[in-house]
């Protein structure tokens, strides 16, 4: 029996739906895991995670929760401070449902729902920002955490070799090389900003940038 191929690995979409589209097309055989960070900042968040949730539930994609998702989902359904939010980026993706709260507060529950801490696949973790700490006690590295040395680099389960994430913008795609002899992959490109999305072939462990097209 064949076994599935590694997905496409996406990072930190921000609201840019053009972007998503566009890798989408140019892999239309692939499976993909999204990376999280679907909302804030750019100017279609409510596309984003519409599209999201499409793919979840068709099973081309597998989505894990990235630590501006995990904002949304807190000010929606838990009440949480908006404060911090609103000033990274959380009136954008208001403004992208057009103040319709109900929508917003029924995508935040289904983010809560279907949205994993992280995904392995093969000798492959896939996480937001870092790798889950394996003991339990750091409960947000795979969603806060950055590889400038305030998070360790923590151990990988049996079997896994490689890691993907997002979350720490970065110039290029970037490669680091844990203690143990495990790679870890960043593909944070600051797509909002930049216009560029990186796309992550896992099953070649090869990244490829995606550019917003320019009007004519």
């Amino acid at each position: 029996m064949t076994e599935p191929r590694l997905p496409i690995a996406l990072a930190d979409i921000h609201g840019r739906l053009d972007l998503l589209d566009a890798a989408l097309a140019a892999f239309p055989d692939r499976t993909f895991v999204l990376l999280g960070d679907y909302i804030d900042r750019g100017p279609d968040s409510a596309g984003v995670i519409g599209r999201v949730r499409e793919l979840v539930e068709s099973g081309r994609a597998v989505a894990c929760l990235g630590n501006h998702d995990e904002w949304m989902i807190d000010v929606c359904l838990r009440g949480g401070d908006q404060t911090g939010w609103l000033q990274n980026g959380g009136q954008a993706t208001i403004d992208s449902y057009r103040d319709d709260w109900a929508a917003m507060t029924a995508d935040a529950q289904w983010m809560q729902d279907a949205l994993l801490p992280w995904h392995t696949h093969g000798h492959v973790l896939f996480s937001h920002a870092m790798r889950p700490d394996p003991t339990g006690h750091d409960l947000h590295a795979h969603t806060w955490g950055r590889p400038d040395g305030s998070t360790p680099f923590y151990a990988l389960p049996d079997g896994v070799t490689h890691s993907v994430h997002g979350h720490t913008p970065m110039q290029q795609p970037t490669q680091f090389t844990s203690a143990d002899g495990s790679t870890a992959w960043f593909l944070d490109l600051g797509a909002c900003w930049t216009g560029v999305l990186c796309v992550f072939d896992a099953e070649t462990m090869t990244p490829r940038v995606i550019r917003a097209q320019v009007p004519a």
